[in-house]
């Protein structure tokens, strides 16, 4: 006698399948789990920042120091050695303080020299005046002599001439009289003429005399004063900003022996990124921090040389300054390059880029994170401009997770 089988039903079968494909749902997420593990993060050990939305200025961070608009150049006006440097690059010095004393025996010696040099010039301009005194003496003795001659023959011309008509004496010996009377005349007026010129000649040569007194008492002069310069000296109150002296350096004439500038009359002088130079421009306003303070600038200059690719900005400096400022104080400062009306900014992560993407890890509610790819339009200064993968008010973790992110790391707060 046969048995009859009876087929199961499809039912069953559907309930196999179900439960198959469940296990191999839960061995999948249990291996994606087991590759994404989860790093919990305690939250007062990272930095967190809003997107906001609003006005922002694009700013260009710099540093750099603080120079004299007033600079005094100090050089050397004969060669010289270095026997003593008494102050360095950044000392405060008062008008007439000694910065450095040089020698020069050379010098020391054309000083004694031309010192004997003057002597000697007004000795023998002395000596001339004697001589020109007795010259002036004798010659107006012979004037005063021929003064009484010629008295004397013109009263025996009268009384010579009285006997003529009297018939006393004869013609012969009145003409020899009036002729001795003519010769004396002619002699005092010759002789007059002679005092004259000699006092002219004698008034020149001591003219000569005095000049060549002036020429050695300049020269003179000139050399005490380069003799007196080898002690140098502060021209007016100030800062050293440069000091390229040794003691024992050979210095020859014209060269730098220290440069000072004005406390008071000062610039910023900036080093700003060849990378973002484009940016800045003459005119532009900027903020520039001198330790504790902040003071207003304008970009007054932009120089043209680069160097460790950096370019040199200089800043004219607005308002009072703090007291702390002095030339060669180490600065930073933001230019303002531009004003965004409208726009999208948060604080600049640690590991911001202008030029690519960047993965931030976005706060969802519940201490839940997502890695989110956000683009930067700018910077300015500590803000990052946003120019996609973000809203206003949303949250982002601003410190440096990229090992996580790279990871593929799920993050958790706590």
């Amino acid at each position: 006698m046969d048995t009859v089988k009876h087929k199961a039903p499809r039912t069953v079968s559907y309930m196999i399948i179900v439960v198959s494909l469940t296990l191999i749902g839960v061995c999948l997420g249990w291996v994606w789990f087991a590759a994404s593990p989860v790093t919990h993060v305690k939250r007062t050990d990272i930095l967190v920042d809003t997107v906001k939305r609003g006005p922002v200025s694009i700013k260009v961070s710099s540093f750099g120091k603080l120079h004299s608009a007033e600079r005094y150049m100090i050089t050397s006006e004969s060669d010289a050695t270095v026997e003593e440097v008494l102050h360095q690059a950044g000392s405060i010095l008062q008008k007439g303080q000694v910065i450095a004393r040089l020698s020069n025996p050379d010098l020391q010696l054309q000083v004694k020299r031309h010192e004997q040099l003057l002597q000697q010039a007004i000795i023998m301009r002395a000596q001339l005046q004697l001589t020109h005194q007795r010259e002036l003496l004798l010659e107006q003795a012979e004037i005063d002599t021929l003064i009484g001659d010629l008295k004397t023959a013109e009263l025996e011309f009268t009384a010579q001439q009285a006997l003529l008509r009297k018939g006393i004496i004869s013609m012969l010996t009145f003409l020899q009289v009036k002729s001795k009377k003519e010769n004396l005349t002619r002699q005092l007026s010759s002789i007059k003429t002679r005092f004259l010129q000699l006092e002219k000649l004698q008034a020149s040569l001591l003219q000569l005399a005095k000049q060549r007194i002036d020429m050695q008492s300049w020269e003179l002069t000139r050399l005490r004063t380069r003799e007196a310069n080898l002690t140098v000296k502060a021209p007016q109150l100030g800062v050293l900003q440069r000091m390229p002296l040794t003691v024992g350096q050979s210095v020859k004439k014209g060269a730098e022996l220290a440069l000072l500038g004005s406390p008071k009359n000062l610039t910023a002088r900036l080093k700003v990124p060849q990378s973002v130079i484009a940016k800045v421009a003459i005119g532009q306003n900027c903020e520039v921090r001198i330790r504790e303070h902040s003071v207003a600038g304008v970009v007054q200059r932009i120089s043209s040389q680069v160097e460790n690719n950096s370019v040199e900005v200089e800043v004219s400096l607005q308002g009072e300054l703090p007291l702390s400022a002095r030339p060669l104080l180490n600065i930073d400062a933001e230019i303002i390059v531009a004003h965004l009306h409208d726009a999208l900014y948060m604080l600049r992560p640690a590991h911001y880029s202008a030029f690519k993407p960047v993965v931030l890890y976005k706060i969802l509610a519940g201490g839940q994170t997502k890695a989110t790819t956000v683009s930067f339009d700018n910077s300015s200064g500590k803000l990052a401009v946003i120019a996609d993968g973000a809203s206003a008010g949303e949250q982002f973790i601003i410190s440096d997770l990229t090992t996580l992110a790279q990871q593929g790391a799920q993050v958790e707060l706590y």
